[in-house]
């Protein structure tokens, strides 16, 4: 039991009531009488944790003299240098299920696979409900396919065998009328739960200008990154900026974190470091460090939380428990990452995670300048004419499209992705293992950080409240792609690098 005052406290039933007499057992529904020791209120909550009869029958299964008859599988094996291993299996119904390994056969040097082998290793099926009756093992020369892989092979088929015959049993369907109502009260309760137990992830944005951080704060971001590094685009940030940035976003109710550059040589190291000091009594949340060398000298310089950035290649979860090790307080994951890979740290993750949804993601970091080099005069004893000043540049590829150019206050020129990265319809997958999803507009306007938060801020709501709906996505979708020249993208969230 889980009461309001005194936590929670568990009870022996020994005395069941029902109309007022004394019962063994009730119906399920029935309204019965418990005497319950100790103060209770009209919404605590009571949980059965143990059932008398449910435990005898489970004694039974490992307790009784009745052996438990399983099901006898016959297997069918192909293994062949530099092919996967093929595996059948089929059932006394005739239900088959077939796979092939993750990893190729290898030439075995010492041992190569045998029947015998298969045998012993196919009929290891534990707790599984089947057991080995058949085998046919269709091997060619010495091959060796590692034993985690025959395992893993074996464990995938026997588990789709199962669905297949569970399918096979599926009782008769409800009248609809009766479906419809389940699911109606299934849902409120769904949703109920949801808004009373479920803080929403947070929306964060990477601006590079005064007015977008106001579009962004105004249209429902919690968290913006600014101020560490200015595009000559829109002009450089001054401190005076980032005081006004801090106590904007004080006075409405999200933080500010100091962005800092991916990329610094000693100077400019020195430079940031300097900055920080200069706004350190600013009401800041933290800082945002792309680099291994600022982040070492955090640690000594200043206690305000750090968040790593992607540029910190955070791709596995050794790099995760390193980053926590130095100090960091939460980590970007790698826009490389795939969607199951980003599920897959989530769940053993010893740090918050960040995300990127939505916006133009850089491609490279260069200090040759393409701008300055064509446009602005740039040669060996020359001084730059500043033509990324107050303009925007892109190169254009064969095939039409054309790659933004920015130039940062450290004159490195960024060259982002022609097409937008976009995930706002796999808002829903993305909130439930990232505490933080992002919107990279740094080269962006004010107008592209309003329409880009207010979409998401809505998908967030949608999500906190459980109301999944493919056609508002796809409205959103459509809006945003009319703020990318060259279309939208879902980057390597589906198709991956390694």
């Amino acid at each position: 039991m889980w009461v309001t005052e005194g936590g929670r406290s568990g009870i022996e039933v020994n005395s069941i009531l029902l109309k007022g007499k004394q019962i063994d057992f009730a119906p399920a529904g029935s309204l019965v009488g418990l005497a319950i020791p100790g103060k209770i209120k009209p919404g605590d909550r009571v949980f059965k944790t143990n059932d008398a009869s449910l435990m005898e029958l489970a004694r039974e299964t490992y307790s009784s003299a009745r052996e438990t008859k399983k099901l006898p599988l016959h297997f069918h094996i192909r293994a062949r240098v530099g092919e996967p291993l093929y595996m059948k299996v089929a059932d006394d119904t005739g239900l088959t299920v077939e796979g092939y390994s993750e990893e190729v056969g290898q030439e075995a040097q010492k041992r190569p696979i045998t029947e015998e082998f298969l045998r012993e290793q196919l009929d290891r099926l534990g707790n599984t409900p089947f057991s080995l009756g058949g085998l046919k093992a269709d091997l060619e020369g010495k091959v060796m396919v590692p034993m985690r892989e025959i395992n893993e092979l074996r464990r995938k088929v026997l588990a789709e065998l199962e669905q297949k015959r569970l399918r096979g049993r599926k009782k008769p369907g409800v009248a609809q009328h009766l479906a419809e109502r389940r699911i109606r009260g299934a849902l409120k309760e769904l949703e109920m739960d949801r808004a009373s137990n479920y803080s929403e992830p947070l929306l964060s944005v990477n601006v590079t200008d005064l007015t977008s951080l106001e579009a962004a704060v105004s249209y429902g971001a919690d968290m913006v990154y600014f101020g560490g590094e200015s595009y000559r685009s829109k002009g450089l940030i001054t401190e005076q900026d980032i005081k006004a940035g801090a106590e904007f976003c004080q006075k409405n109710g999200a933080s500010l974190v100091l962005s800092s550059s991916r990329i610094m040589n000693d100077q400019q190291l020195s430079k940031f470091i300097g900055l920080l000091n200069q706004v350190r009594d600013f009401p800041l949340a933290g800082v945002l460090v792309g680099n291994l060398g600022l982040l070492k000298i955090l640690r000594d310089f200043t206690d305000k939380p750090v968040v790593a950035d992607f540029s910190l290649n955070v791709f596995n979860s050794a790099t995760l428990h390193y980053l926590k090790a130095l100090g960091v307080s939460r980590a970007t994951l790698s826009p490389e990452l795939t969607m199951k890979q980003v599920q897959e740290l989530a769940r053993t993750s010893p740090l918050p995670l960040e995300v990127l949804v939505q916006g133009a993601v850089p491609m490279m970091t260069s200090k040759y300048c393409p701008v300055g080099s064509i446009l602005g005069g740039l040669a060996p004893g020359k001084k730059c004419g500043g033509p990324c000043h107050k303009q925007k540049c892109g190169l254009k590829d064969r095939m039409g499209l054309v790659f933004p150019l920015e130039v940062d206050q450290n004159c490195h020129m960024h060259l982002f992705n022609a097409k937008d990265l976009c995930m706002i319809e796999d808002v829903f997958t993305l909130a439930q293992v990232s505490g933080v999803l992002r919107i990279e507009a740094k080269k962006e306007d004010h107008g592209y950080v309003a329409k880009a938060v207010n979409h998401y801020r809505q998908a967030l709501a949608r999500f906190k409240y459980g109301h999944k709906d493919d056609y508002k996505d796809r409205e959103a979708k459509e809006d945003l792609e009319e703020l990318s020249n060259s279309g939208l993208t879902k980057g390597h969230f589906f198709r991956g690098v390694v």
